[in-house]
């Protein structure tokens, strides 16, 4: 081995454990290997930026606005919608119909913003139906991912491997190729869940779907303590108390927001406070003669003088993946001052973040228990830091777009899938054009547009593209493609080697995407797969394609896809549970991907 192929495989050792262990973000990591590529010599200049000429990045970033143009015009919602009347039918009829719709839409746009809708829609109707929401989430996760594997713009893992084939100089898919396969493990992977959902996964629900409306409903006041009042000098928290269970978000004394200390903190005159007050809490403590009320009568009273009043409450959000919030701790965030709302608790893996929490940077899929105003829920919403477990009530929905938007989108989405089907413009020319097309026409500007990106994802697919090129440059690929094309002939017999091999790439790319990203799996065995396929002398296709399908087909881990920690939370989920019903959903596509892969696909066309 030459010192380039060990510098290349201690950067991909590198990056898996980096990958594993979450400590590092992963565009971070990936890019950081772009660098040590180029400073070492390993890629030239010219060959270390000819992987920003890759169509996929910049494809993946187009379907990105169109999902969220899709999801902000409400063309997801209404078919989230539709659950609610069959939920009437019972759990697994539930499960079911929730899973088709889920895996439809996500065949189409980006699971994530899928997922996102369907939370809040899933544990209303839980709720309104005395069902757990754990026996629904785990199966919506699934439903975008097995949606995801039955055309190209599936998951952005499609359109990747489809990128790495063309620049290698082979075919890549059309729009509907991967769904010879990709559907019946679909339909399979429906099928067994909404059978075995309901058996297997747990009965838990989180803390704010365990409350009725009204309790979650408060209201946030901003008080501020007059001259000559008879709570100067009292205790804050024995005033807090006295106000049926008030909340304090903010002290402000002398333009001074006080952070240290409150519960030794004594009222003075001219503090203003914010707080929050459940409803409940008030209904129950109103017939008590020491209970505090606000309003002009009880305002002289007390000496206080009310300033404002909003409506709240309290929400359960989950970090996605497009958060601003990830890495970032929620005082460097200045969440308090921004949102005007208090997190009380943070939830992370089935388990509640111990001690200063504020100070503990965030992950993707972690739970905020809050407590905010209406308007903060609908912000941190549409600029897709948080997705809320709880749907808006009717009085509290932002005005809806204009019908032709969203008719405007699916038709845009559809003449993508149209003119990538009969190959009349590459697709990542006609998902561009469909984004600047829905840009001039006023349904969205150029900077929500570059919002709606995941540039996490677009980074780490140019980081990791470069790694792959090292890969193959350096001849390690070759290498190891040789030593396991020699392994397999002397085990097996030489007709059925390039069978045995394939079934062997998708299982070893399976358990590489559950603890790893998947993009990033497939960009590194692509590269394995054609120098595998070239040294057999097959079609390079079939490894392809098992490549592509078996890293979007993880279901054993919760870290093995970004939807699965965002469902983690508000269903209460621990790791086992997705062992338990995943493993099985593991097997049954690998089993069903190395059997049909060759049929659709021959190793000698």
């Amino acid at each position: 081995m030459t010192w380039e192929m060990i510098l290349v495989l201690i950067l991909l050792a590198g990056c898996l454990v980096a990958f594993s262990f979450e400590k590092i973000p992963t565009d971070a990591v990936a890019l950081g290997a772009f660098c040590l590529l180029l400073f070492t010599g390993i890629l030239s200049p010219k060959e270390a930026f000819s992987v920003f000429s890759n169509e996929a990045p910049l494809t993946v970033a187009a379907m990105f606005i169109l999902s969220h143009l899709l999801v902000a015009t409400g063309g997801v919602g209404k078919l989230a919608e539709m659950l609610s009347w069959v939920a009437k039918k019972g759990v697994s009829p539930a499960i079911l119909v929730m899973m088709i719709l889920a895996a439809s839409v996500s065949a189409f746009i980006n699971n994530t913003p899928v997922v996102a809708v369907f939370i809040p829609v899933i544990m209303a109707v839980a709720r309104d139906q005395g069902m757990s929401p754990s026996k629904f989430l785990i199966p919506l996760s699934y439903a975008s991912l097995l949606g995801g594997c039955c055309t190209l713009i599936g998951t952005s893992t499609n359109l990747v491997v489809h990128g790495v084939a063309v620049a290698e100089g082979h075919p890549g898919f059309g729009m509907f190729e991967l769904g010879k396969v990709g559907l019946p493990i679909a339909v399979i992977g429906i099928a067994y869940t909404a059978i075995f959902a309901k058996r297997v996964l747990p009965d838990r629900g989180t803390v704010s779907s365990i409350l009725a409306p009204e309790e979650r409903g408060a209201q946030i006041y901003q008080i501020m303590i007059d001259r000559g009042s008879p709570l100067i000098g009292r205790p804050v928290l024995d005033f807090l108390r006295q106000s049926g269970g008030a909340k304090l978000l903010e002290l402000r004394r002398q333009a001074m927001t006080i952070r240290a200390d409150l519960d030794e903190q004594r009222l003075q005159q001219y503090d203003r406070l914010t707080i929050v007050v459940n409803r409940e809490n008030v209904v129950r403590n109103a017939g008590q003669p020491d209970s505090l009320k606000f309003g002009e009568a009880s305002d002289l009273e007390l000496g206080i003088e009310t300033l404002s009043r909003v409506k709240g409450g309290l929400y359960e959000g989950v970090v996605t993946p497009q958060s601003s919030l990830i890495g970032r701790t929620l005082r460097e965030f200045r969440f308090r001052q921004r949102h005007g709302g208090l997190v009380l608790a943070v939830h992370r893996r089935g388990h509640n973040l111990k001690g200063r929490f504020a100070d503990t940077p965030l992950r993707v899929g972690d739970t905020l228990l809050l407590v905010c105003p209406a308007h903060a829920e609908e912000q941190l919403t549409e600029e897709s830091e948080l997705a809320f477990n709880e749907p808006e009530t009717q009085e509290d929905k932002p005005k809806p777009k204009a019908s032709w938007h969203r008719a405007a989108v699916w038709a845009a989405i559809a003449a993508v899938v149209v003119v990538s089907t009969f190959n009349w413009a590459p697709i990542s020319g006609a998902a561009i054009a469909a984004c600047a097309l829905l840009v001039l026409a006023r349904i969205t500007d150029a900077r929500s547009a570059y919002r709606a990106i995941d540039w996490t994802i677009v980074m780490l697919i140019f980081g990791m593209l470069a790694l792959g090129e090292a890969f193959s440059k350096t001849g390690l690929a070759s290498m190891i493609a040789n030593s396991a094309v020699n392994f397999t002939m002397s085990a097996v017999p030489q007709s059925m080697a390039p069978y045995f091999l394939l079934s062997a790439f998708i299982f070893i790319t399976l358990i590489l995407t559950e603890v790893m990203s998947n993009n990033a799996t497939a960009i590194l065995a692509a590269p394995l797969a054609i120098k595998t396929a070239t040294v057999l002398g097959v079609s390079t296709q079939p490894f392809l394609v098992g490549v592509t399908l078996a890293a979007s087909l993880a279901f054993a881990c919760p870290m093995g896809y970004q939807t699965h920690m965002m469902v983690y939370g508000p269903g209460g989920y621990r790791f086992l549970d997705f062992f338990k019903i995943g493993l099985p959903l593991n097997l049954i596509a690998w089993i069903t991907a190395s059997l049909l892969i060759p049929y659709f696909w021959p190793m000698h066309p």
